[in-house]
């Protein structure tokens, strides 16, 4: 039985990562092992250094290029805050900091994926995009080129050319010209699927997230135009 302490981190967990709805944090207990998330982990993550909550929020974003929902971060904050506080107590070397860091966002983004780590898609996704105006498959794919430096395979990038699509056509009035957090999530899922088709899922499991690279590619792109 729950006390007191925990009703009261389980009341403020459903509240910030489930809008509110105990039913959803309920469907979250039950769900399969990659879309659960534990009391333990829920408790461990307001209990250890809550000072770091932020900050291990900003690294997260950092590393990855967006900030991805509670659900597939919460089980890795704690140990997160606990590198951040190691560093910052000396306890370990930058080299050490952010080789653990990564290997902390590696498993994120192996969490994140996981719907994207299939041989083909649902008929639904071939349909919709067949279904496209090409101007708009033509649109994406140039600026899927413009930050990777190649046109990627179709079957690497099908999914995300149409969601992408999407966000941009119902939310934005016009599409952004600079890169943006959806761009960075999309791009991670190429990378990574470029890697889980070619080489299987345990070599794409242990890829870096392609952040360093892409952003080196930005940097490149604003020098030269």
């Amino acid at each position: 039985m729950r006390n007191a302490e925990d009703e009261a981190i389980v009341e403020n967990l459903i509240n910030k990562c489930f809008g509110g709805s105990k039913e959803r944090y309920e469907q979250a207990q039950n769900r399969s092992l990659k879309d659960m998330v534990s009391f333990n982990d829920l408790a461990s993550t307001c209990k250890v250094y809550p000072e770091y909550e932020s900050l291990s929020e900003d690294i997260i974003k950092e590393y990855m290029g967006y900030c991805p929902v509670s659900l597939y971060t919460l089980k890795y904050e704690p140990h997160i805050r606990g590198l951040i506080h190691r560093f910052r107590t000396k306890a370990m070397s930058s080299e050490q900091f952010h080789e653990e860091l990564h290997q902390c966002i590696m498993l994120i983004r192996n969490q994140i994926v996981y719907d994207d780590a299939v041989i083909s898609y649902r008929p639904q996704v071939y349909r919709s995009y067949a279904d496209m105006p090409q101007e708009k498959k033509d649109r994406i794919r140039q600026r899927f080129e413009r930050y990777l430096g190649y046109m990627p395979a179709l079957e690497t990038s099908i999914n995300w050319e149409i969601i992408l699509t999407n966000h941009f056509e119902k939310t934005l009035e016009k599409w952004p010209i600079d890169i943006t957090p959806y761009d960075f999530q999309a791009l991670t899922v190429i990378k990574y699927r470029e890697i889980f088709l070619a080489q299987g899922k345990v070599k794409a499991d242990l890829s870096p997230v392609p952040i360093l690279e892409i952003r080196a590619r930005l940097i490149a792109l604003q020098k030269f135009n």
